[in-house]
């Protein structure tokens, strides 16, 4: 039998599969900075008006009605939260994968 040689260079990979591993990070890092900014917006609303309750509650001496007021504020600023951070997440444009095994 013959021996035939292998070829000098290696193929280069094909574009399509840079373009997907491109994609791939772009996507995971527009995850995780869309993640890290919710979570430290929503760590701001949320400890910012109970705290403020606490000391209300602490100043008038009111018993827990600050602390309340406190936590339907944070439940509402993050629903909101939530909520813009949802409408963000969707004005992002990333391409989908086609032909990508899960």
């Amino acid at each position: 039998m013959k021996q035939t040689k292998a070829p000098k260079q290696t193929p280069s990979p094909s574009s399509k599969g840079q373009t997907r591993a491109v994609a791939d990070k772009a996507s995971s890092t527009v995850f995780v900075s869309m993640v890290f900014d919710m979570s430290w917006r929503l760590a701001i609303v949320v400890l910012v008006p109970i705290i403020v309750g606490v000391e209300l509650d602490h100043y008038f001496k009111a018993g827990y009605s600050y602390v309340i007021v406190g936590l339907v504020v944070a439940l509402i600023l993050a629903v909101l939260v939530v909520y813009r951070s949802y409408l963000e997440a969707n004005k992002v444009s990333v391409k989908p994968n086609k032909g990508r095994k899960r």
